[in-house]
C-alpha cells in the first residue's frame, strides 16, 4: 500500500510518523518534569514550615531564658530576649498557620501551641510581676521562690515542646513521602527520556528505511544511474547497459531500459531504411 502512494504522500507520512512519536516523547517529558517541579515545590514548602516551627521554639526558649534571668537577678535588661521572643513568636506562628492552611491536622496543632504559649506567658507575667514586687519590697523573696519552684512555667514549656515536636514530626513525615515522590519522578523521567530517545531513533531509522526502500523500488536503482542513462540516451548513445532488478517491469529504470531498446530499434530501422534508399539511388 505504501508503494502505491505518491512521493509527496510518502514523505508526508514518514515525517508525520517521526514527528508524532517525537511529540509524544516531548509531551511525556514535559508532564514528568512538571510533576517533578511540583514535587520540589512542595518539598520547599515543607522545609519552610519546619523552619517556622523551629523559630517558634526558639522564640519560646528566648522568652523562658529572659524570664529566668529576670527572676534570678531582678535586672530589667534580662527581659530583652523575653520581649523579643514574644514579638517573634506571633510572626512565626502566623506564618506557619498560613503555610499549613491546607492541613487541618497541623492547624489543630498550631491552635494547641498557641494555647500552651498563652499559658506560659500567663505564668511568666505573674512571675515577672512578683519579681518586681520583691524588688520593691512588697513581697518576700521566699514567696517568689516558692512560686518559681512550683514549676508552672516548666510544665507549660514542656507541653509546648511536646506539641511542637509532633508538629515538626508530621512535616518530616510529609517530607519523606514527597522526597520519595521526587526520586521516583526523576527516575521515571530519566527512563522515559532514555527509552523514548532510543525509540525515536528506531522509529526514525525504520521510517527512513521504509521510505528509501520504497523510493528505490519506484526508481529501480540509484537516481544517479537513472540520470546517466537518460543523459546518454539523449545524446544518442544506446550502448550503456541498464541494470534492473529481477521481475521489475514498472520502475523508472525498467521504463528507461524499454525506452532505450525502443529508441535503438527505431534508430536502427531508420538507418537501414536510409541505407536502402541510398543503395537504390546509386543503382539508378
Amino acid at each position: 500500500m505504501f508503494d502505491n502512494l505518491t512521493l509527496k504522500k510518502r514523505l508526508v507520512l514518514t515525517f508525520a510518523a517521526v514527528l508524532a512519536f517525537a511529540g509524544v516523547l516531548i509531551g511525556t517529558a514535559v508532564l514528568s518534569t512538571t510533576r517533578l517541579v511540583d514535587a520540589e515545590k512542595w518539598n520547599t514548602h515543607t522545609y519552610e514550615v519546619m523552619q517556622q516551627s523551629e523559630k517558634m521554639l526558639l522564640s519560646m526558649v528566648n522568652i523562658e531564658t529572659g524570664l529566668r534571668g529576670f527572676v534570678a537577678s531582678g535586672n530589667e535588661n534580662f527581659l530583652q530576649p523575653f520581649t523579643k521572643g514574644r514579638e517573634d513568636f506571633g510572626k512565626h506562628w502566623q506564618e506557619a498557620k498560613t503555610l499549613t492552611s491546607d492541613n487541618p491536622a497541623q492547624q489543630e496543632r498550631l491552635a494547641t501551641l498557641q494555647q500552651h504559649h498563652t499559658q506560659f506567658l500567663a505564668v511568666a507575667d505573674a512571675l515577672a510581676a512578683m519579681r518586681r514586687d520583691v524588688t520593691a519590697g512588697k513581697t518576700p523573696v521566699d514567696t517568689l521562690l516558692k512560686e518559681f519552684c512550683a514549676g508552672k512555667d516548666k510544665a507549660a514549656m514542656d507541653a509546648f515542646r511536646g506539641v511542637q515536636a509532633e508538629f515538626t514530626k508530621a512535616e518530616a513525615t510529609l517530607l519523606e513521602a514527597r522526597s520519595a515522590t521526587v526520586e521516583s519522578t526523576a527516575s521515571l523521567t530519566i527512563t522515559l527520556l532514555i527509552v523514548g530517545g532510543l525509540g525515536l531513533c528506531v522509529v526514525t531509522g525504520l521510517a527512513g528505511y521504509a521510505l528509501g526502500r520504497s523510493l528505490l523500488r519506484k526508481l529501480g536503482g540509484e537516481p544517479a544511474s537513472a540520470a546517466e542513462v537518460a543523459d546518454r540516451v539523449a545524446n544518442g548513445d544506446f550502448s550503456i547497459p541498464v541494470t534492473t532488478l529481477s521481475g521489475d517491469t514498472t520502475s523508472l529504470m525498467a521504463n528507461l531500459a524499454r525506452m532505450q531498446t525502443s529508441l535503438a530499434d527505431v534508430v536502427s530501422s531508420v538507418r537501414q531504411n536510409a541505407e536502402g534508399v541510398a543503395t537504390a539511388s546509386a543503382q539508378i
